[in-house]
């Protein structure tokens, strides 16, 4: 059976990267305690607390829904959602209710995602944006397509799997076995994907892994019911809106 990647380690990794990230900032504690008031308040405190290489980062993506989706819901999203106080009832909390978006997480998503696009000259259009995102929360149906629906016979999916090992963890030496396929059936009725393994690598010579398991050529299904850590290159899932 082809793996999945570990939700836990993939949310440490990506804790780790963005805590690196936002203490590079400079700014002090005091600093994030300053609640804006309204999206041009957030994204004047934002160009004031985060740096210039932080900055530049983020808009290295860009996609903007994959630079927000790799930062709202841990590092600088968790940041603004707490000492912003938008799980508490702060005056930024009650600005969004006001506009109809209730969930911190959309509040954070929205101001990133016009952080994004201020930062890379374009309009942000926030009143586009709450129009969006109220025909979604109160038309979902509109919006809906159904995961086996995306994909085609022929396309290119990639995952990975770390090798196993406490001490490979902890003196960070592990190796990485990366995994692409293509997809050669499509069976709907059952929502699953038949993919056949095209390439193996791995980023440490000698790295130990299941060789008959994953070998070139071998034809698997994965199912699509519980979701698949199978992805196009530079796919990213999104679930802020709820």
């Amino acid at each position: 059976m082809l793996p999945a990647i570990s939700a836990k380690l993939m949310r440490n990794l990506l804790i780790i990267f963005l805590f690196l990230s936002l203490n590079s900032v400079g700014q002090t504690r005091k600093d994030w305690k300053v609640i804006p008031t309204d999206i041009n308040g957030c994204l004047e405190r934002l160009n004031f607390l985060l740096s210039d290489n932080f900055k530049t980062s983020f808009i290295e993506e860009e996609e903007e829904s994959k630079a927000v989706s790799l930062t709202n819901f841990v590092g600088l999203g968790t940041q603004m959602r707490n000492d912003w106080k938008l799980w508490k009832g702060s005056e930024l909390s009650e600005y969004f209710n006001n506009l109809g978006v209730r969930n911190p997480e959309d509040m954070t998503y929205m101001i990133l995602i016009s952080f994004h696009r201020q930062l890379s000259g374009k309009d942000i259009d926030f009143q586009g944006q709450l129009d969006l995102y109220l025909d979604m929360v109160n038309n979902p149906e509109k919006y809906y397509v159904a995961p086996i629906e995306k994909y085609n016979i022929g396309d290119t999916l990639t995952n990975y799997f770390y090798e196993m090992g406490m001490i490979r963890a902890f003196t960070n030496t592990q190796g990485r076995c990366d995994l692409t396929a293509i997809i050669k059936e499509i069976d709907k009725d059952g929502n699953r994907l038949l993919l056949e393994l095209v390439n193996v690598t791995t980023t440490r010579e000698g790295m130990k892994y299941d060789e008959e398991e994953y070998k070139v050529g071998k034809q698997t299904w994965i199912s699509l019911t519980n979701g698949t850590a199978w992805r196009r290159k530079g796919e990213i899932v999104q679930i802020h809106i709820h």
